[in-house]
C-alpha cells in the first residue's frame, strides 16, 4: 500500500529517535538491512505501521534492532551446521520453497507441506533439536527472501516487491501433527515481530477441521493485522492460486497446475539456497556432526529465539 501523509509522518518520529536514541551497532544493523531492498523510509513505515502509537513501533524497532544486532544477523548465512546436516534439516524441517509470484504485486510464493515435516533429527543434530537451532535456518530463509528475491521481484517487475505469500498444504495433517503447534507459534511470531508487513497474505490449504482447531492455540498470540491474512481453503487451492498468478506454469503440478511437481521444487530450491549461502562473504566449515566445539562457535545465536 502507499505510505500515507499519516505513516510517512510517524516514520519521520521513528527515524528522528532512532539516530538520536540507538546505540551504533543497533543503528548499523537497521540501516544495513533497509539497504539490501527497500530503503530506510519504506523499513520505517512498515514499522510504524506495525503498532498502533508511535510509540509502540519504536519500541519494535528497538527490539529488532538489538535482535540483529546482538545475534549478527547479517552473519547468520555465513555461520551455521555443516553443508550436508543444514541441507537435510532444511527439507525434514521447513519442507518449503519458493516458487513463482502473484501477477499484480509480484510478491514470491512460499509453499509449505506440513504434512511431511518431520521433527525427528537424533541423526543428525545430537541431544535436543532445540528452538534456536530452528531460527538459524528459519532466519536464513527469511534473510534470502529479504536479500535475493525482493530485490529481483523489485527489478524485474519496476517496482518495490517488500512482501509474500505463503501457501501452506495441510493435506494428511492431523492430529499427529500436535507437535507442530510450537513451531508454527514460534515460526509465525517471529516473523511478524521481527518482518512486520513482510507476509501479504497466508493460505492453508487442504483444510480439515482439526487443524482450524490447532489455529485457535495460535490465533491468540497474532497480530490481528496478521489474523485477518488467514484464509483457510478446503481444495488444493487452485483457484486461488490461478487467481493470484495468472499463470497455470505458476503453480505447482501437486496444486492442480503446469509447473514442476513439489518435490523437484522442493530439491531445485534447496540448490538454490545453498549456492547462496554458500557465497556469502567467510564460510565456515564444520565438519561432521554438531561437535562441542562447533556449538561454541554457534554461541551468538543462543537466545535467539528469545527475540
Amino acid at each position: 500500500l502507499k505510505p500515507t501523509v499519516d505513516d510517512l509522518a510517524r516514520a519521520n518520529v521513528i527515524e528522528e529517535r532512532m539516530h538520536s536514541e540507538f546505540s551504533k551497532p543497533m543503528l548499523a544493523a537497521i540501516v544495513q538491512w533497509a539497504a539490501y531492498n527497500k530503503g530506510l523510509r519504506t523499513l520505517l513505515v512498515q514499522f510504524s505501521r506495525s503498532e498502533p502509537t508511535v510509540e509502540k513501533s519504536f519500541e519494535r524497532l528497538a527490539k529488532t534492532a538489538q535482535w540483529r544486532s546482538k545475534h549478527r544477523i547479517s552473519d547468520i548465512c555465513v555461520k551455521s551446521y555443516p553443508v550436508q546436516d543444514r541441507s537435510e534439516l532444511k527439507r525434514r524441517i521447513l519442507n518449503g520453497f519458493f516458487f513463482g509470484h502473484t501477477k499484480t504485486s509480484g510478491a514470491p510464493i512460499y509453499y509449505s507441506n506440513m504434512a511431511l515435516v518431520d521433527l525427528d533429527h537424533k541423526d543428525l543434530v545430537p541431544g535436543k533439536f532445540g528452538m534456536d537451532d530452528l531460527s538459524v535456518i528459519w532466519i536464513q530463509e527469511m534473510e534470502y527472501r529479504e536479500r535475493v528475491l525482493f530485490p529481483q521481484r523489485s527489478k524485474n517487475d519496476g517496482f518495490l516487491v517488500n512482501s509474500y505469500v505463503f501457501v501452506m498444504n495441510v493435506e494428511g495433517a492431523g492430529l499427529s501433527r500436535l507437535g507442530l503447534t510450537k513451531l508454527l507459534k514460534y515460526t509465525a511470531l517471529l516473523n511478524s515481530v521481527h518482518y512486520p508487513e513482510s507476509l501479504a497474505q497466508l493460505y492453508v490449504m487442504n483444510c480439515p477441521s482439526t487443524i482450524a482447531w490447532l489455529y485457535s492455540f495460535v490465533k491468540p498470540i497474532l497480530p490481528k493485522v496478521t489474523q485477518k491474512k488467514i484464509v483457510f481453503v478446503r481444495g488444493n487451492g487452485h483457484e486461488e492460486l490461478l487467481g493470484l498468478t495468472r499463470d497455470e506454469g505458476m503453480i505447482p503440478r501437486d496444486y492442480g497446475g503446469l509447473g514442476p511437481p513439489q518435490a523437484d521444487l522442493l530439491e531445485s530450491f534447496n540448490h538454490e539456497i545453498e549456492g547462496w549461502l554458500r557465497q556469502q562473504a567467510v564460510y565456515n566449515e564444520f565438519g561432521q556432526g554438531l561437535s562441542e566445539e562447533t556449538r561454541a562457535k554457534l554461541s551468538a545465536f543462543e537466545g535467539l529465539a528469545d527475540g
